[in-house]
């Protein structure tokens, strides 16, 4: 179980998605953003709502999707190869 500061970068544009997240409590926010900074903001996630890579350009650098938490959160942090592997 991790505890996230508000505000925190979770993933990263250009960036290998790394972890899956169930959320206990909290708010995290699944947007893209360009290399200009403009930002689309895609969903909001909450209690009891796990967040991983479904699509595989998330999972290479090529990657446009950011994962930021909007509030505090408590989440279960696994590393997605393994959650992959497991499923």
């Amino acid at each position: 179980m991790h505890s996230i500061d508000a505000e925190a970068v979770l993933e990263r544009r250009d960036q290998p998605w790394a972890h899956v997240y169930l959320i206990r409590y909290g708010v995290v926010r699944m947007f893209r953003q360009t290399v200009g900074g403009k930002v689309a903001i895609h969903h909001f996630f909450s209690e009891g709502d796990i967040i991983w890579p479904v699509f595989g350009r998330s999972r290479t650098m090529r990657s446009t999707l950011c994962l930021k938490n909007s509030t505090p959160v408590m989440a279960w942090v696994a590393d997605f190869a393994a959650f992959r592997s497991e499923i």
